[in-house]
């Protein structure tokens, strides 16, 4: 994903179609203020929650379509405005780095 935040961290969401409604994946990102960068995050990285509990991880693979992906604030109780610009998201088939490469030897 390509952002731009304002020094605070932020959790990102990934919903999946699923079974269960209330299943979503979460990572957490924390921007440099002001300025865009490019970040990677596996989804194998992300952490199963449901209703804000973790949960036993399941495995999330590339054939499962997304119902959609958020940003909220991460357990910030700093007071004031907040911002994060959001550039693109992308998902990248499995073994794919950001710019294109693929896995090494593939």
């Amino acid at each position: 994903m390509r952002v731009r935040g304002d020094g605070r961290r932020y959790t990102f969401n990934l919903k999946p179609e699923s079974a269960n409604p209330d299943d979503l994946y979460q990572g957490v990102l924390a921007p440099p203020a002001g300025k865009w960068v490019t970040i990677g995050m596996p989804i194998s990285s992300l952490m199963l929650s449901r209703r804000g509990k973790p949960q036993v991880r399941r495995s999330l693979d590339g054939s499962v379509a997304m119902e959609s992906v958020g940003f909220l604030l991460a357990n910030d109780d700093e007071p004031g405005s907040f911002r994060l610009d959001v550039a693109g998201i992308r998902i990248l088939p499995f073994g794919m780095k950001p710019g294109g490469a693929g896995r090494s030897g593939a």
